[in-house]
């Protein structure tokens, strides 16, 4: 904060301090200030009695340097004269000649004697501040009002500071709720913007009181006084500049918050239509209740998008180059990270509009199965049975196959199976039975349906049984699969039938065949 302010008064001083002319080696190309004190008396244009235009400054400054307080005290008299064949007059503090000023230092269009006379006057003002800069009484009144002006800056200081920690502690704590943006939440970026504003307005602030305290400090003596005044008229002007940028801006904001306005109302009219087809109290034939939260969000990008090209002719300053050098790097930027982009995007949209899937449904995508948690127009993501989120891309998506367990026969209801392989040595019609029991046994399987088994291949050393079942609800299908797998374990186990399924290098001393008359054993033999 210290480096800032110190900072903030070199450049400050640098800028409001008047050029002062060169003493050596000046040229002047039209007319060269005579400077006394930080305060400019006169322009000198032409040269006298073989004296540049430097060299008469130069002079003039020597002959005030040398005068004596009693001096400077003396009445200015303005005498006119002749000077080296060229008209003018003469300036003399008392007996003592100061200055000469020729009427060709004259600006065209000014009358010599007027400009005399007002020179003569800035001279008396120049020398009464450098007799009030030598009395105490100034010095010390100027001392004690500028340490009543740093208390009042030190105070107003630590004012603003409090009142930037508790507009930002607010901010932090203001609750947002904003759509999402393809799949994105825009409150931390809005809670950053608003906070940069803040900031931003805190650091005009303290400019602002920083230059208010230095003109204060500046004024308060005789020989700094002109740099206050100079630091008083730029801020004059600076506001005077900034009432009429605003109202010159007027008309365009009030056309940017018009459009606004109308495109809020839109907004809220379609997120009303189609919240309404989302919850079944509209039906289109063109629109599924699945697809309308994604075509809303998608219709509410469009709206605001033709929003912004239509309002932004009118804001402020579009037309400059500072904004057009923005949208040049805007579209670099899009030019260079749309590629990727586009394809989540325009895959997300397959993803939606094909029915996929949808927020809630328990899917199968590679080698992660969960439950879908929120679909998005960039990325997908699945809460897997374990408790942890993972995000799919929506090209993912689109080019592999997606298994939705949600997605089923109304008409049969959710479905689980499980695959055993047992040896040729088993009976096949055991098997069937003991997988039914295990079947019966197991919560959350529907008792009422009968459970399918079907053999889907007789390989070389066991045949591969399919148990397919109805189960209850489709979210706790894991669940169910579980103590499915836990039953079909108790059921062979308690028929001393094995699942660990044979595998032979060689030719068996034996045929694995079903011994005559032990083709149906329990608890195949009660059905």
């Amino acid at each position: 904060m210290r480096l800032a302010i110190l900072a903030f008064l070199v450049c400050v001083c640098g800028w409001a301090a008047e050029p002062v002319p060169a003493q050596t080696d000046f040229e002047p190309l039209e007319a060269a200030p005579v400077v006394l004190w930080n305060r400019t008396v006169a322009e000198l244009r032409v040269g006298i009695e073989d004296l540049s235009v430097a060299e008469r400054v130069a002079r003039i400054q020597r002959r005030v340097g040398a005068l004596s307080d009693d001096q400077l005290a003396q009445p200015i008299r303005l005498r006119p004269a002749t000077i080296d064949g060229v008209s003018g007059h003469m300036l003399y503090a008392g007996p003592e000649l100061v200055m000469a000023l020729a009427d060709g230092d004259v600006a065209d269009g000014q009358v010599p004697a007027v400009v005399a006379q007002a020179v003569a006057d800035r001279l008396r003002q120049a020398f009464d501040a450098r007799l009030a800069q030598h009395r105490p009484d100034v010095l010390l009144w100027g001392i004690v009002w500028t340490v009543v002006a740093t208390c009042v800056l030190l105070i107003a200081l630590l004012f603003v500071m409090r009142g930037y920690r508790a507009v930002a502690g607010r901010i932090t704590a203001l609750p947002l709720s904003l759509p999402r943006l393809a799949g994105i939440d825009p409150v931390p970026a809005v809670r950053g913007l608003l906070r940069l504003l803040v900031r931003g307005g805190v650091w005009t602030v303290v400019g602002v009181l920083l230059y208010a305290w230095l003109a204060t400090v500046l004024s308060q003596f005789p020989y700094t006084r002109p740099l206050a005044e100079v630091l008083g008229n730029h801020l004059l002007s600076f506001g005077r500049f900034l009432l009429a940028a605003l109202l010159g801006a007027l008309p365009g904001l009030g056309m940017v918050l018009v459009i606004i306005i109308l495109t809020r109302i839109a907004a809220r009219a379609l997120e009303a239509f189609f919240a309404s087809v989302e919850n079944g109290s509209i039906e289109i034939s063109w629109m599924e209740p699945d697809t309308a939260k994604a075509t809303r969000r998608i219709a509410g990008i469009v709206l605001w998008l033709f929003a912004l090209t239509v309002a932004y002719p009118y804001i402020p300053g579009s037309s400059s180059d500072a904004f057009k050098g923005v949208s040049v790097f805007a579209g670099l930027l899009l030019t260079l990270g749309s590629a990727g982009m586009v394809n989540q995007m325009m895959s997300g949209l397959v993803v939606v509009y094909s029915r996929m899937m949808k927020p809630g449904d328990m899917v199968k995508v590679g080698e992660v199965t969960g439950q879908v948690t929120e679909l998005g127009f960039l990325s997908t993501k699945v809460r897997t049975p374990t408790g942890h989120e993972i995000t799919l891309p929506n090209a993912i998506l689109t080019g592999t196959s997606v298994s939705n367990f949600s997605r089923f026969d109304k008409a049969t209801g959710p479905v689980v199976s499980t695959t055993v392989t047992i040896g040729y040595d088993t009976p096949w019609r055991q098997v069937h039975a003991l997988l039914a029991l295990a079947a019966s046994r197991t919560p959350g399987v529907v008792r009422d349906a009968k459970p399918e088994i079907v053999q889907t291949a007789l390989s070389d050393f066991y045949v591969e049984y399919q148990l397919r079942c109805r189960i209850e609800q489709v979210e706790a299908r894991l669940g169910v699969l579980s103590d499915l797998h836990a039953q079909v374990q108790d059921a062979f186990n308690e028929f001393g039938v094995q699942i660990m399924s044979p595998h032979f290098n060689s030719q068996p001393a034996q045929n694995v065949l079903v011994p005559p008359g032990g083709q149906a054993p329990p608890p195949a033999a009660a059905t």
